[in-house]
């Protein structure tokens, strides 16, 4: 039987025994605010919201930062939470300091007993916070979401702002001054940063009439890079903006899709005075350890993931995430998109002597060196792109790109199957030459049986992205003769993250039906992942406490092919869930961590714990033994 055991409930009851001696739960000591440490280089800290609905406090948001290296949750009470991007800088969420509690009490949910801060908890957000500042009256910090990163600074107000606030009855004269913080949300904006939304157009040749440009005194050639291409907006002050020049698809922070924060290069400086309200145009790449770009569709995986897998994921790799420049949209808040190219590179130059971190792909301005380019692009001596090289006229006008293959940007409308001896997997796609234009032909060849099996498993995934296709030639009726899939592209279409954010949408709004939080149901399907359903079924799935007491159900479904488990809905022990009994997966024990813990945990007795072990080898060779003895038995 598989029984899964859910620490969501299971953690509330698990922290209040273990903490019954101090003050209140997660409390040590009820007055007790220790001063917020002195760092001035960016640290990784905890991070907890916690919805509270206090008997006496009434409804509001515990916000807490874990420090690591003192074990602190330094505590802040936020009537109206976290105020979101978009709020004019004099406008805030008051907090009001609390008493230091621990980091064990931030994964705390459930409800408080009689006493202080009765009432139920609910955890809203629970991850690692990047924190850039922090000093007694002053913390700055990022937290990152699916949807994309948040900033926020808080500070503890003065004296005239907090005599202004009990004027105004906006806190009682009773409450300590030196407790009351203002929290902002510095998330940039579209708006605010004035970006141009959209992508200027090139002029295409093929190599073969590349040679009169190459001539031409009045045109430099730069190498067209194998990346991504965004915008880099600066702002006095402040790091620069590596922002995508799409429109996101889905609700995002700041109504823009932010990738600052997985490009560690440009963290380490901060724009100069004289470089403020800037706008730049260029590609970001990922190089790795021999300085070799890698495959798009390897860097769409780093700039599609969350900002901590991405990070994750760089270092695992040994890759790095790096910023080029090559046009300007603004220039100290100017309209530049107009500018003759000439005046463009000398702002680009200025601003790479003063950013380094911003790097200007390299140039060729005679004939010879722009044969040369070419010829390393084709021959694979140039490390950072196989594409082509672009034209750039100094006097003005569109930029041309000279491409070594021609290729296509299509559409994926449709997965085929392909029926044969390899096994279940897609056979190709139809695509369009717009997102909603009519379809026009089908493309079969170039793709792996990796991608193959995956495309015709997710479809969902596929469905609406851009891909780039090689043909001999593209025929009256729109279809592309001889067509191969050469690479996703990264500019257009739906990209893996726009489904992120749609399913991150919809497993929120599974949690406000249900009470859970994403981890909560993120916990439950990592758990049923391994199990195989028949498909369309629907099943009961108990969830446990470490008693074995049934805190509620999870309703499992198998779908796709291979009948992939996947939670539906989930039912507390209040509610009664739909049918009459409660079906199991399978007849087995079973393993669970459980504070960094593995329990074999038996099917016949609910609850019972036949072991705890440190790894899990351990639990697994237990589990293995009991399935002997089993066997023998029989």
């Amino acid at each position: 039987m598989l029984e899964l055991t859910d620490q969501v409930h299971l953690s509330a009851f698990d922290e209040v025994e273990k903490i019954a001696k101090e003050f209140a739960p997660g409390l040590p000591e009820k007055s007790k605010i220790s001063k917020l440490p002195k760092v001035k280089k960016p640290q990784t800290w905890e991070a907890s919201v916690q919805r509270h609905v206090g008997v006496r406090a009434g409804e509001h948001s515990d916000v807490r930062l874990g420090n690591p290296r003192t074990g602190v949750a330094h505590s802040w009470v936020l009537k109206h939470g976290l105020p979101k991007p978009g709020m004019r800088d004099k406008r805030y969420h008051l907090g009001i300091q609390q008493g230091d509690h621990t980091i064990p009490y931030m994964d705390f949910e459930g409800e408080l007993p009689p006493g202080y801060g009765q009432g139920p908890v609910k955890l809203e957000t629970r991850q690692q916070a990047d924190v850039y500042h922090s000093d007694p009256k002053k913390v700055r910090f990022n937290l990152y979401t699916g949807k994309g990163p948040e900033e926020f600074t808080a500070r503890r107000v003065g004296d005239r702002e907090y005599e202004s606030l009990v004027k105004n009855k906006a806190i009682s004269s009773s409450v300590d001054p030196k407790r009351v913080w203002a929290f902002h949300n510095k998330t940039p904006t579209k708006e605010r940063l004035q970006l141009p939304m959209g992508r200027p157009p090139y002029k295409d040749k093929k190599p073969g009439q590349a040679q009169q440009l190459f001539e031409d005194p009045d045109t430099i050639i730069m190498p067209k890079l194998d990346g991504a291409h965004n915008q880099v907006a600066l702002e006095k002050g402040k790091v620069p903006r590596v922002i995508s020049y799409r429109e996101p698809q889905g609700e995002r922070p700041g109504g823009v899709i932010e990738h600052t924060h997985k490009v560690p290069s440009v963290l380490r400086k901060k724009v100069p005075a004289g470089l403020g309200g800037t706008v730049l145009r260029g590609e970001t790449i990922a190089v790795d350890r021999k300085g070799r770009a890698i495959p798009a569709e390897e860097l769409a995986g780093l700039l599609n993931s969350s900002v901590w897998n991405s990070r994750s994921e760089q270092r695992r790799r040994g890759v790095e995430l790096r910023q080029s420049i090559f046009d300007v949209a603004r220039y100290k808040g100017r309209d530049y998109q107009d500018q003759p190219y000439a005046k463009k590179l000398q702002v680009l130059r200025a601003v790479n002597k003063k950013l380094p971190s911003l790097f200007i792909p390299p140039i060729a301005r005679t004939a010879g060196e722009a044969e040369k380019m070419l010829g390393d692009i084709k021959s694979g001596k140039n490390k950072l792109t196989g594409e082509g090289v672009v034209a750039w006229n100094l006097k003005g006008g569109r930029p041309t790109r000279i491409k070594l293959t021609e290729d296509h940007d299509v559409y994926v409308r449709k997965i085929h199957e392909e029926k044969g001896k390899r096994g279940p997997m897609a056979g190709g796609f139809s695509y369009s030459h717009t997102p909603d234009g009519p379809i026009v032909g089908r493309v079969g060849t170039g793709m792996d049986h990796k991608l193959k099996k995956d495309m015709l498993e997710n479809p969902q995934d596929y469905i609406g992205r851009a891909a780039k296709i090689i043909a001999e030639k593209k025929t009256k009726s729109g279809a592309l003769a001889k067509p191969r899939f050469s690479e996703w592209h990264l500019d257009k279409g739906v990209q893996p993250m726009d489904k992120a954010a749609g399913r991150g949408h919809a497993a929120r709004r599974l949690g406000q039906r249900t009470r859970l939080p994403a981890a909560a149901l993120a916990r439950i399907q990592r758990r049923i992942g391994g199990a195989a359903l028949p498909p369309g079924e629907s099943h009961h799935v108990p969830l446990r406490d470490g008693a074995g007491h049934v805190r509620g159900f999870a309703v499992v479904r198998g779908v796709g092919r291979k009948s992939t488990p996947v939670v539906t809905t989930v039912y507390d022990e209040h509610m009664d869930p739909p049918g009459s009994d409660v079906e199991h997966l399978t007849k087995k024990s079973y393993i669970r961590e459980l504070d960094g813990r593995f329990e074999v945990v038996s099917h016949k007795i609910p609850g019972k714990v036949l072991g705890r072990h440190p790894s899990r080898g351990r639990a697994e060779a237990q589990l293995r033994a009991i399935q002997v003895r089993k066997r023998g038995a029989a």
